[in-house]
């Protein structure tokens, strides 16, 4: 659950606007489809946890630092890929009702090793699968990871940032992550 703030005046007016309206201004402005610059509209209540996952991964725990969450993103490892279950699941299980965002190529090599902590974690949270490089993909991952939530097929990665601002913006729907207070 994003937790609401007094001090975002400068958000106020959009609190009156609906989804689409708020999307209409965003693409005016030139920032439809731009994760950065909607996260930090939307900062002032919005806490975000990421984990970056190969065979070691990096976690970062409920926060509101873009940079923070930027950086274990881009961090390369550049091996094989591992999830960690367990991480994602005390995550979700801190926040129930949290988006879970999965992107991968489906390449995970012990997905059924952490299956029972991945699929709790879906059972805390709302699980979203995008599934980036659909020629090469692992079809019965695919299909696992499938069965625990929405699935989205990304082939450009411009399709990747305005996807998952699409998907952010309608799990959060009625729920305004603007206070007037």
């Amino acid at each position: 659950m994003p937790n609401i703030h007094k001090n975002n005046a400068p958000l106020n007016y959009a609190a009156g606007l609906d989804l689409g309206q708020y999307e209409e201004v965003l693409a005016v402005l030139g920032l439809k489809g731009d994760l950065k610059r909607w996260y930090r509209d939307q900062s002032y209540c919005i806490e975000i946890a990421t984990i970056n996952f190969s065979e070691k991964y990096l976690a970062l725990p409920w926060t509101r630092d873009l940079n923070a969450v930027e950086d274990v993103l881009v961090e390369f490892f550049s091996t094989r890929t591992h999830i960690t279950g367990k991480a994602i699941r005390e995550l979700a299980e801190q926040r129930p009702g949290c988006l879970i965002l999965c992107i991968t190529d489906t390449h995970i090599q012990n997905l059924y090793q952490e299956w029972d902590d991945i699929k709790k974690a879906s059972e805390a949270g709302n699980f979203v699968l995008f599934c980036i490089d659909q020629a090469y993909k692992d079809k019965h991952v695919e299909e696992a990871l499938a069965s625990l939530g929405r699935v989205y097929y990304i082939n450009r990665l411009e399709d990747l940032v305005s996807r998952v601002v699409d998907v952010t913006g309608r799990a959060y729907c009625g729920e305004s992550f603007i206070s007037l207070q």
